[in-house]
């Protein structure tokens, strides 16, 4: 068995160690907690044995810069919708493009309308199954999805906090990154299991945001996370904010979007999404917005927006 890490926790006085899984001669083994010196036996389960974790120094330079994580920490600021949207605009300019749903409650995957499919949790769970095997075609041509599941969540709880846990996602798309032109993440509003390794895969963090105080606020969280991944896992990670549901008629709105731009000058899109009621109603047809309405404003600006992603990653 290779030199790799688990967590166990002590039966008597809950203290947690990080013991080397070499120590297994079985399925089992026994361990004598340090604190109490209470003698107990842990068991290696079919989970541990069929995920790997990759022992590295933290690392020195990017992987790859076609992967894009669209994440925020305040809901309701067009996520899915950017992660979506962004996608198929992507797709119409001949780019091959990978959706991928890290959300357990799996909106991006309802709106392309690929439920009851295999997800990522799938993948992991399974000896025989390939990332290719779980990745679905969407309606539109050049637009891929990795999709997401309720059974998502369990990933969450099983690998969140184990060593090199937040290289998983990375070491997977490893297998598939050349085959796309764009991968785009969509991730939940909250630091966990998904997000973290979102950033460490990404080479650019699309952070979606509306004009207001608590928009700014899950902003300025993730910033501070964004900062502790660049340290340890991925020190080229790129960040652009993204203004969603901007209000022109709003005196409140135009106030907060001078005070962003004061404070994140450089990494403000020129491109700014305004409020559109094409979006919810393309929303409730599961279509992209630009599909939906070839005029409607915000559909237009997701496609200026991958006009500034393609001038980017050619400069």
């Amino acid at each position: 068995m290779r030199n790799v890490k688990m967590i166990v926790e002590c039966k008597k006085c809950k203290s947690r160690y990080t013991i080397n899984k070499n120590v297994f001669r079985g399925k089992s083994a026994k361990v004598r907690c340090t604190g109490c010196g209470f003698v107990f036996k842990v068991f290696l389960t079919s989970d541990d044995k069929r995920v790997s974790f990759t022992n590295r120094p933290p690392a020195k330079k990017q992987w790859a810069n076609n992967v894009i994580a669209v994440s925020n920490q305040k809901g309701g600021v067009a996520k899915t919708s950017t992660c979506m949207n962004l996608g198929f605009s992507l797709s119409v300019m001949k780019k091959r493009v990978l959706m991928i749903d890290f959300d357990i409650q799996a909106n991006l995957t309802q709106l392309i309308g690929c439920e009851h499919t295999s997800s990522f949790y799938d993948l992991i769970h399974s000896r025989e199954k390939k990332i290719e095997d779980i990745i679905a075609p969407t309606r539109y041509k050049n637009l891929f999805l990795l999709p997401s599941s309720r059974n998502m969540m369990v990933l969450n709880k099983l690998f969140f906090g184990t060593v090199d846990y937040e290289y998983i996602l990375k070491d997977k798309l490893a297998q598939v990154k050349d085959d796309y032109d764009y991968i785009l993440i969509d991730t939940p509003p909250s630091i966990d299991f998904f997000t973290i390794n979102a950033l460490t895969a990404a080479s650019l963090v699309v952070i979606p945001s509306q004009c207001d105080f608590f928009s700014i606020q899950g902003m300025d969280q993730l910033l501070g996370i964004i900062h502790m991944v660049k340290g340890k896992s991925n020190p080229c990670l790129e960040t652009g904010i993204l203004i969603t549901m901007y209000d022109q008629k709003s005196e409140a709105s135009k106030v907060v979007y001078d005070q962003i731009i004061d404070l994140h000058r450089k990494r403000v899109f020129k491109t700014r999404i305004e409020q559109d009621e094409m979006i919810k109603e393309a929303q409730l047809m599961s279509l992209p917005v630009i599909y939906y309405n070839k005029k409607s404003s915000s559909g237009l600006a997701y496609l200026n927006l991958a006009r500034e992603l393609l001038e980017r990653k050619a400069a």
